[in-house]
């Protein structure tokens, strides 16, 4: 396999669940950025102050958000090998 496929795969692998991961955490990353605020978190956690860095290593390292992360790339590689199994068929 040359490099070229291999950065192909890791991009498909792992980039495009991590920038769907960025559109998902934007929308409140953009309310902390106005307010200096963290939203409530899932936990009975109320609001409290942050900065926007802070928000983003909770939503990246946090439990919650690990888990978050680790469902949204198991769905990412059910769909990978989905749409790969698809191809291999219409190629046949």
């Amino acid at each position: 396999m040359n490099i070229k496929k291999i950065i192909v795969l890791l991009c498909i692998f792992i980039i495009i669940p991590l920038i769907w991961w960025l559109i998902i955490i934007f929308p409140d990353t953009l309310e902390v950025y106005k307010t200096g605020m963290c939203p409530a978190a899932p936990t009975d956690i109320p609001p409290d102050p942050c900065t926007v860095q802070e928000f983003l290593f909770r939503m990246a390292f946090s439990p919650f958000a690990l888990i978050a992360i680790t469902f949204l790339y198991f769905v990412w590689l059910i769909v990978c090998v989905l749409f790969y199994q698809i191809y291999l068929w219409i190629r046949k």
